[in-house]
């Protein structure tokens, strides 16, 4: 009998995790999605003594991480045979160790969602539910089958159906509607995520007043500040950028060897803080993104995504 994805993943996940709704005195949330924590998973596991310089990149003060159900879901397999409760121990449990010696850590279904809306809203379910359907609606219009399902919603509970009814990218949307129902709390939210996707839509929905309406009125510029998206790149990057006076050279390519996947980019994003504008840069390898590192270092600019 196979078991279920909530079977493979609790064992170790409620160790380290706090299941439920949050009601903390805190306004900074981070999020991360499925290939982001694979990446962050396998650095843990593979030099634990290496990661803790990109923990410290992950967690400020006050802050508070959040894995969406489905995140642990898609980590879990989504149910395929590979993966079983001892695999997802080795291969998550490191990683929760660490973080959450630095950070309280939930987990958040929709229905928590929906709890940490009623907080602010007095209690009012009709109205928290007009505020979640306006930001989902807002998100997910050019999907034409989102947006049917989405008309159908007459309760709360419902969302979640609507919003994952097509699997492909379903933790995608998820963490973009977790972000906007965070933003409407009036928290900060930092989402770490390796998809191209959640970059350029950040960018995509700033424009849209009335969502930023729905989020309490913000401006863009306040939009922009509350709602910051790093790829796993990005963290390893900030590491280097703050050791770049006291590590080697040596330290430098170890640190990348032991925490990066030898994978090819298509794009690596920069701005310059001096033009205000963005490039884009192809990368092959370690060695190419080392090499990145040094030319961006010397000329002050930053890689964005």
């Amino acid at each position: 009998m196979s078991l279920s994805m909530e079977q493979i993943y609790s064992p170790t996940v409620n160790i380290y995790v706090t299941q439920g709704a949050l009601n903390v005195p805190s306004n900074k949330i981070s999020l991360i999605d499925t290939n982001a924590l694979s990446d962050l998973a396998a650095a843990a596991s593979k030099s634990p003594d290496i990661f803790q310089y990109i923990a410290e990149h992950l967690s400020d003060e006050g802050q508070i991480l959040v894995l969406p159900e489905i995140i642990l879901h898609e980590c879990a397999g989504n149910g395929r045979q590979s993966m079983d409760i001892d695999k997802f121990r080795d291969i998550y449990s490191p990683l929760l160790a660490q973080l959450s010696q630095r950070m309280p850590i939930y987990t958040v279904s929709f229905l928590d969602i929906e709890t940490i809306m009623l907080y602010s809203a007095g209690g009012n379910k009709s109205e928290v539910l007009r505020r979640a359907l306006i930001i989902a609606s807002e998100l997910f219009s050019s999907n034409i089958m989102i947006k049917k399902a989405l008309e159908e919603v007459k309760s709360f509970g419902e969302l979640e159906a609507a919003i994952t009814c097509i699997s492909e990218d379903a933790g995608e949307r998820v963490i973009l509607f977790f972000t906007m129902i965070f933003l409407n709390e009036a928290w900060d939210v930092d989402v770490i995520s390796n998809e191209t996707a959640v970059f350029t839509d950040r960018i995509v929905f700033a424009p849209k007043e009335r969502l930023r309406s729905a989020l309490g009125n913000l401006s863009i510029d306040a939009y922009y500040e509350a709602f910051v998206v790093r790829s796993y790149d990005v963290l390893l990057f900030s590491v280097l950028i703050d050791k770049k006076d006291i590590w080697s050279k040596e330290d430098i390519i170890t640190f990348i060897q032991q925490t990066r996947n030898n994978k090819r980019r298509r794009y690596l994003r920069i701005m310059s803080d001096a033009a205000k504008y963005a490039e884009q840069f192809h990368c092959d390898n370690n060695a190419s993104f080392i090499q990145k590192f040094y030319e961006l270092a010397e000329s002050r600019m930053e890689l964005v995504f």
